[in-house]
């Protein structure tokens, strides 16, 4: 997995320019092929035009399996090390800032965002909205590798193939 972009955005006069949102998550998706994952509760509305746009959009909802998934994710990517991150320091200070608790009813595991100077570590967690999506996909991809060796391993012909994976 590879971080290639990470931007927040900060509001002027009290307001973020949702116009300047929609027109950069357009941009960004179509040069990388990519969909993108949101938070309904902030996002459905401009989810919905970017649909329309031909964007794939999948909605994370803030429910007990996704809480979870957003927790573990990042714990999983980063102990497997499954990704690659360019050096963005806003993202990185998120990443320090943000802790794994178990919920209180004992449901399970949540991210804490603790509010700061810079905001309530928006690129930490727009980051780890995205993991369990991209994640899920990359073990997909992970293992389908992992079987392939296994198999070449086990041929008559050795380890003399070359195995391409693209999903």
């Amino acid at each position: 997995i590879r971080l290639v972009h990470c931007q927040t955005w900060k509001p002027i006069g009290g307001q973020v320019d949702l116009g300047v949102v929609e027109r950069t998550v357009f941009g960004l998706c179509r040069q990388y092929g990519a969909g993108c994952c949101y938070d309904p509760w902030q996002a459905e509305h401009l989810a919905q035009r970017l649909g329309r746009r031909g964007i794939l959009m999948k909605q994370m909802a803030f429910t007990q399996p996704n809480l979870r998934a957003m927790a573990t994710s990042p714990l999983e990517v980063f102990r497997c090390r499954l990704i690659d991150l360019y050096p963005h320091e806003e993202l990185l200070a998120d990443l320090r800032r943000i802790s794994i608790v178990e919920r209180a009813d004992g449901s399970g595991f949540k991210l804490t965002a603790p509010r700061g100077a810079g905001g309530h570590c928006d690129a930490g967690m727009a980051l780890a909205i995205v993991l369990p999506a991209v994640f899920g996909f990359a073990q997909r991809g992970v293992d389908r590798v992992r079987a392939q060796r296994a198999h070449a391993e086990s041929s008559p012909f050795g380890n003399q193939r070359v195995v391409t994976v693209k999903e």
